[in-house]
């Protein structure tokens, strides 16, 4: 188990005055791994840039602490107030008060139910943290980097302010989108990049036993040369993730989709899934060596945005597999186009 510095901990338990005095006095990085802070008041305290690793700060009163570049690996902060009394009387820019958080790191931490309306949260790291019942409502979320978390319909974030001190305000209630809407609304390199997936983004589905998968592979080669962004999707990767979902999304950012009916495993499923949802996004079915196609296939025959099936076989070249695909995808996409 972690274990931090017992001398700063004495310090920590000596009250405020005496902790903020010793630490400006010191100027030290203070080491609170692994520690039982349960339920202390460390209100006003400057904790700035301390270590508390492994610690438990369970019902912990945080109000009007400095916080900014602490690291809670593992953290345990559930039922914890880290909040600004003084705010709702304040009639001045938000971002000039709440409890300042900048750069600190939460990761793999427990913040269920903790409240922090209206701390500045600029550059600060949520990965894989429980945030479910946590008030992160007029957080300023600035260059905020937040992946994998815990959140729910209890989890607020009314009001997030994703802009920076000289811009005006501008305020989204997603924390995981935040950085990305910030980006998208600044950057038109970001618009670019997400024009382009739409018009160049091809989705390889099939199966992917090591013989159908050698031709998929040699697909997407050939389609990278072509400047197309190839997408794979292999099934059985995802372990902790809705299989329909994440075909669906990778569908939706497609230009068309390339289904190798060959030996089909989990294609019946996914189309029956894409081509009734999908229906301005073509389907270019291929097979080898002239399989007949699962039975169920016959019901797409007269989709609209389903092509016909390409055949090909063993000595078949990839590029001129790859110009069939690509010929039968720009004719469906202008039959679509017509509609």
């Amino acid at each position: 188990m972690l274990t931090g510095n017992v001398f700063h901990l004495q310090q920590l338990k000596r009250g405020r005055d005496a902790w903020n005095s010793w630490k400006a006095t010191n100027l030290i990085r203070p080491d609170l791994k692994g520690f039982n802070l349960d339920g202390m008041d460390l209100s006003g305290y400057h904790l700035d840039q301390s270590d508390f690793t492994g610690a438990s700060m369970v019902d912990c009163n945080l109000n009007e602490a400095w916080l900014c570049w602490c690291t809670f690996f593992g953290t345990q902060l559930n039922n914890t107030t880290i909040l600004s009394p003084n705010r709702e009387s304040y009639l001045g820019d938000r971002r000039l008060l709440g409890v300042n958080l900048r750069w600190s790191t939460f990761a793999n931490a427990n913040l269920q139910n903790v409240l922090m309306h209206g701390a500045t949260l600029e550059g600060v790291r949520f990965h894989q943290c429980d945030l479910r019942g946590t008030d992160l409502s007029e957080c300023e979320v600035f260059g905020i980097s937040a992946w994998g978390n815990k959140i729910d319909s209890s989890t607020k974030v009314d009001n997030l302010i994703i802009t920076g001190w000289d811009e005006p305000l501008i305020t989204v209630r997603n924390l995981e989108l935040a950085q990305f809407i910030y980006m998208l609304i600044n950057y038109n390199n970001i618009r670019s990049a997400i024009d382009t997936l739409t018009t160049k983004v091809v989705l390889i589905l099939g199966s992917f036993s090591k013989d159908d998968k050698a031709v998929l592979d040699s697909i997407q080669s050939e389609l990278s040369e072509l400047d197309y962004i190839p997408l794979m999707y292999d099934f059985e990767v995802p372990k902790y993730r809705n299989h329909t979902e994440t075909v669906s999304t990778l569908a939706h950012l497609s230009k068309f989709i390339i289904a190798d009916l060959t030996n089909p495993r989990s294609i019946p499923h996914e189309l029956a899934t894409l081509v009734p949802l999908l229906k301005s996004v073509p389907v270019i079915p291929i097979i080898r060596d002239n399989q007949k196609p699962y039975g169920m296939f016959e019901d797409f025959k007269h989709s609209k945005n389903v092509a016909p099936i390409i055949n090909y076989n063993a000595t078949s070249t990839t590029k001129s597999l790859v110009q069939a695909i690509g010929k039968s995808a720009r004719a469906k996409i202008d039959e679509l186009h017509e509609d």
